[in-house]
């Protein structure tokens, strides 16, 4: 899910006289005249649409109580010759610590005992915003970029598991759990 959208030019960002000084500062050949026409061109486009390749973690989240998912990546590879550059995939989201907490002990705990098993290194993030808020943010390490849609479909799974958890925890009385808990 995308942060916001917009639709300027890097020329549309400097002033008038900046401009004219870059211009001609870059139109002294034909390379620069190229890099000139490059920073012209608008900046691409974020969207307000989830990648498909991330949807199922979206969705589990969103599922989860309290939790609002602000901005995801299925994860990409650029270039065509190695090294290629990667961007590895992620979600950040607004949730409660307790919830926040689970996750992240279940994603430290999948490689060795979770059903379904993740091997991207997935680990829980957080931090502020610009806005001062606090957001989590769930990335993947090392994962090779042809598992990109099998790890986030068992990081899903994981989450799902972790909503029926606690579907299940929130449906007994407190006292009768903690009567449970005590034997």
């Amino acid at each position: 899910m995308g942060v916001g959208t917009h639709n300027r030019s890097l020329g549309g960002l400097l002033k008038g006289c900046e401009r004219r000084v870059v211009a001609r500062a870059l139109g002294e050949c034909n390379l620069h005249r190229s890099l000139a026409r490059v920073a012209a061109m608008p900046l691409p486009r974020m969207s307000d649409e989830i990648e498909a390749g991330i949807r199922p973690v979206c969705d589990a989240l969103n599922a989860l109580p309290g939790v609002k998912t602000t901005a995801s990546c299925e994860g990409h590879v650029y270039g065509w010759l190695p090294p290629r550059n990667v961007s590895a995939p992620y979600v950040c989201f607004a949730a409660p610590s307790r919830v926040a907490t689970l996750i992240g002990r279940a994603l430290e705990l999948a490689p060795y005992c979770g059903q379904p098993v993740l091997c991207g290194g997935w680990r829980l993030e957080g931090g502020y915003t610009p806005k001062l808020e606090w957001r989590w943010t769930i990335r993947a390490g090392n994962i090779h970029p042809r598992k990109f849609a099998s790890e986030c479909l068992n990081l899903a799974r994981l989450i799902e598991r972790l909503r029926d958890g606690l579907a299940a925890e929130n449906a007994i009385p407190k006292q009768d759990h903690e009567e449970r808990s005590s034997e």
